[in-house]
C-alpha cells in the first residue's frame, strides 16, 4: 500500500507531466499556426487559416476576425460564415464610436474580455441580451490585435472572436498565454498583408496608369490584356505600346523590365516612354531604334535590364496591290511573337538578340514576315506561358494549341481563353498581351475593331 506521501508525489508527478504536456500542446499549436500564416497573403486567407486551425485544435464553435478600417472608425468582420444561419448582417459591422459590443469595445478600447458563459458575456454586455442578439450559449473570448500606433494614432487593428459550444473556463493562466500568442501572431500577419495590400495597389495603379489605350488604325484590330500576379508585390515590370506612326506604320512593342516592384514599375515607365519617343522621331526600323533606346539608357546612367520586342506593320505598295502588310521587328531577349493564321495553323517568329541594358557592341537584327488577311499577331510577356512547374518551352507548345481552335474568336474572345487556359485565377507572374488581328483592306472595317480612328 502506498503511503500518504507516495500518493502526493504520483500526483504531483502525475500534475508536472499534465502540465508539461499541456505546454507542449500549445506549443505546437503556436508553431503550426506560425508556418500556416507565414504564407497567408490577403486578408480572408488569415482568417480561413484561423479558423480551420482553431476548430481543429480548440474546438471553438464559431471564430471570427474582425478588422479595423484604416481611415475612419468602423470594424468589420472578414468572414461570418461560422455565424448561425440567418444571423443578422448589421452583426457583420460595428461603429466603433457608438457600439456597445464587446466585439467593437475590444478594438476602441484596446481591452480583452473573457466570459465563461452566456450569463457572464450578458454580464459585461447587457445589450447582448436581447432576444436573438447572440444565440451561442458557451464561452466566449475576444481579444484586441494590437501593434505599434500607426500614423492615425491607432494601436488596435482588429480583434478575435473565440465562441465555444459550451460553458467553460477562461482564466487559466496557461490558455491566456496561449490566446495572447495567438492573437500576437495574428497581428503582425494581419499588418503584414494589409501594407502589402496597400503596396501592391499603389504599384498597381502606377502601372495601370502607364498603360497605353490602344490605337485604332486603318483594317487593324488592337486588343490588349495585362494580369497582374497574386502573390506578394508580384507586380511592376511587364507593358505593351502601341502608336501609330507618321508615315502610317504601326508601331508594336511588348517589354518586361526585371523585377517585380515599384522601381521595375517606375523603369518600365521610362523605358515605354522613350522607347515610344525614338520610334516615333525617327521612324527607323526596329533595330536601329533599339540601339538608340541603348545609347539613351547609356548616356543617362539608367542601370536597368529588360526584354522587349519592337515591331512595325507597314505596307508598301506593292504590298497594298497583293492585299498583304509586312511585319518587321526586332527581338532584346524576350519570348518570340506567334502568328496565329485565319485557318488556325501558327508559326513562332523566331530571331532574337541580347536583353536591353546589356551595353554590349552586339548588332541587333530586324525579321520580316507578310501578315496575311484574317491573321493574328500575338505578343506577350513570359507570364503567359512560364509557370511555376512548366518550363517555357511546354508553355510555348501549350499556347500554340490554345491558338489553334481561336482561329475564328473575336479578340477579346481569344484573350479570354488564353486567360483562363494558360493564366489561370492564381499566376505566379505578371503577364501582359497584345493581340493584332489584320483585317482586309477591300472590304468594310468590321464593327469589332472599332471605328477606325488613331
Amino acid at each position: 500500500m502506498l503511503t500518504s506521501q507516495a500518493l502526493a508525489a504520483r500526483e504531483a508527478m502525475a500534475t508536472t507531466l499534465a502540465t508539461t504536456r499541456a505546454v507542449q500542446a500549445r506549443s505546437q499549436l503556436l508553431l503550426r499556426l506560425s508556418r500556416a500564416l507565414a504564407e497567408a497573403e490577403t486578408v480572408p486567407e488569415v482568417s480561413d487559416i484561423l479558423t480551420d486551425l482553431l476548430r481543429e485544435e480548440l474546438h471553438v464553435a464559431h471564430f471570427g476576425l474582425l478588422v479595423r478600417d484604416r481611415t475612419y472608425p468602423r470594424a468589420r468582420y472578414v468572414d461570418m460564415s461560422t455565424f448561425p444561419a440567418g444571423t443578422d448582417p448589421a452583426w457583420a459591422e460595428f461603429d466603433l464610436t457608438t457600439s456597445k459590443a464587446p466585439a467593437a469595445r475590444a478594438i476602441a478600447e484596446g481591452r480583452g474580455y473573457f466570459c465563461d458563459d452566456l450569463a457572464a458575456l450578458h454580464a459585461v454586455a447587457p445589450e447582448m441580451a436581447v432576444e436573438g442578439a447572440w444565440t451561442f450559449p458557451g464561452a466566449v473570448v475576444i481579444l484586441p490585435l494590437q501593434l505599434a500606433r500607426d500614423v492615425l494614432g491607432n494601436r488596435t487593428i482588429g480583434a478575435l472572436v473565440l465562441v465555444w459550444p459550451s460553458a467553460r473556463s477562461t482564466s487559466e493562466p496557461g490558455d491566456r498565454v496561449l490566446w495572447r500568442a495567438l492573437a500576437d501572431y495574428t497581428s503582425q500577419t494581419l499588418a503584414r498583408v494589409q501594407l502589402t495590400a496597400e503596396r501592391r495597389s499603389s504599384a498597381e495603379t502606377l502601372q495601370q496608369a502607364m498603360l497605353t489605350a490602344l490605337p485604332e488604325p486603318d483594317h487593324l484590330d488592337l486588343r490588349a490584356r495585362y494580369v497582374p500576379a497574386v502573390t506578394s508585390e508580384q507586380v511592376g515590370g511587364d507593358w505593351y505600346d502601341a502608336v501609330v506612326m507618321p508615315d502610317g506604320a504601326t508601331t508594336l512593342v511588348i517589354g518586361d523590365v526585371a523585377g517585380h516592384d515599384m522601381a521595375a514599375a517606375a523603369q518600365m515607365g521610362q523605358l515605354r516612354s522613350m522607347t515610344r519617343t525614338l520610334g516615333y522621331a525617327y521612324g527607323e526600323p526596329p533595330s536601329l531604334v533599339l540601339n538608340r533606346l541603348e545609347d539613351v539608357l547609356a548616356g543617362l546612367r539608367i542601370d536597368t535590364l529588360a526584354t522587349m520586342v519592337l515591331a512595325r506593320i507597314e505596307q508598301s505598295g506593292a504590298d497594298a496591290a497583293a492585299g498583304l502588310r509586312r511585319l518587321r521587328w526586332s527581338n532584346a531577349g524576350h519570348p518570340p511573337p506567334v502568328l496565329l493564321h485565319a485557318d488556325g495553323s501558327t508559326e513562332v517568329l523566331e530571331g532574337n538578340d541580347l536583353l536591353i541594358g546589356l551595353n554590349t557592341d552586339l548588332p541587333r537584327h530586324d525579321h520580316t514576315h507578310s501578315l496575311p488577311p484574317g491573321s493574328t499577331l500575338l505578343l506577350f510577356t513570359d507570364g503567359l506561358i512560364e509557370h511555376r512547374g512548366r518550363s517555357i518551352t511546354d508553355g510555348l507548345a501549350d499556347l500554340l494549341r490554345v491558338l489553334s481552335r481561336c482561329a475564328g474568336l473575336a479578340l477579346e474572345v481569344l484573350l479570354d481563353v488564353l486567360q483562363r487556359e494558360l493564366i489561370g485565377d492564381r499566376p505566379d507572374d505578371d503577364c501582359a498581351v497584345l493581340a493584332v488581328r489584320a483585317h482586309p483592306k477591300d472590304s468594310p472595317r468590321p464593327a469589332e475593331a472599332g471605328p477606325g480612328h488613331v
